[in-house]
């Protein structure tokens, strides 16, 4: 589910040409911290798997690591897209060229 949200969104950003619309660009905040929600609950519940031992340490740490992974891909995305609208961290730039 995780990997189709973000494939998904990533198919989206990449359709898009030239300059983003504003409601496109909220668009993936809202994914972004969706995409945020969903790897800090999987590493939780991956936590707890370990400590009761239905996970192997190793195997549950590079889960938790996927997780992050994930989470940084998703950051990425956002950066991309906020390029594209012509803001980078919060600061209105010059729109990015198609």
């Amino acid at each position: 589910r995780l990997y189709s949200h973000i494939d998904s969104e990533f198919e989206k950003l990449s359709g898009m040409g030239g300059a983003m619309q504003e409601s496109e660009l909220l668009a993936f905040v809202k994914m972004e911290d969706i995409t945020d929600d969903m790897t800090e609950n999987m590493r939780e519940r991956e936590r707890e798997r370990m400590t009761v031992g239905e996970t192997a340490v190793g195997a549950g740490l590079i889960y938790c690591e996927l997780m992050s992974d994930i989470e940084r891909i998703s950051d990425h995305m956002l950066n991309i897209a906020q390029a594209k609208a012509g803001y980078i961290s919060g600061e209105e730039t010059e729109p990015c060229l198609p």
